[in-house]
């Protein structure tokens, strides 16, 4: 197992927090310095987080996965963040449907192949991305940040919210009912990765809602 040093892993969460924070709320304040953050915070925190992953990580060993464990482990809960999330997402249409309220539209179907590849890795960068930072790095690093010298379940629990809510209004670009679709999504994908300890099944079930939800629906 990977030993922690708490500067270490603060510095880092800390760096990674501002520059969430500056590409996700600071962007029209502050766009001369955040355009560069802004267009390469994907490759950028991907790749970073991956190697935090690498450093930091026990990497336990599995069992000897069968057909029947995969089948349990894996497809159910990966049909259960599909069927869960675009319930979600049918209800929502729905109310917005009677109130007139409407996310914003910011991308628009492909119509050539090449459009089609290039939304695509776009969605597989997007759900890596948000699965490592928001389902993983962020609500586990701060529970080891503050509940280094003792386990308190209410600062574990601030924890939690705190990364659900910053994911949430990190799509407020988009409108309100998009904040809502995204708390909840997060509270689904986030029991989910707690209960199976495969950060894979969501980040699956990530790239399949967002390229069905916002190219075909």
């Amino acid at each position: 197992m990977k030993f922690h040093y708490f500067k270490v892993d603060l510095t880092v969460f800390l760096i990674i927090l501002l520059i969430l924070f500056f590409t996700l709320f600071c962007g029209d304040l502050f766009p001369f310095l955040t355009i560069f953050l802004i267009k390469y915070r994907f490759y950028f925190l991907v790749f970073t987080l991956m190697a935090i992953i690498y450093l930091y990580s026990p990497f336990p060993k599995r069992e000897k996965q069968t057909l029947k464990s995969f089948f349990f482990c894996s497809i159910i809960p990966l049909l259960f963040c599909l069927v869960t999330t675009f319930s979600i997402n049918l209800l929502l249409s729905s109310i917005a449907s009677y109130t007139g309220i409407q996310n914003k539209q910011i991308f628009n179907y492909p119509a050539t192949a090449s459009s089609w590849a290039k939304i695509l890795i776009q969605f597989l960068f997007m759900a890596v991305y948000e699965e490592i930072t928001f389902r993983f790095y962020l609500p586990d690093m701060m529970k080891h940040l503050v509940c280094i010298k003792k386990e308190n379940k209410y600062l574990k629990l601030l924890c939690e919210i705190f990364a659900c809510l910053l994911f949430a209004f990190g799509h407020f670009y988009m409108g309100i009912l998009a904040v809502i679709n995204a708390l909840l999504a997060h509270i689904i994908f986030r029991i989910v990765y707690i209960k199976t300890d495969n950060i894979l099944v969501t980040t699956t079930a990530h790239f399949i809602y967002n390229t069905i939800s916002l190219t075909l629906l």
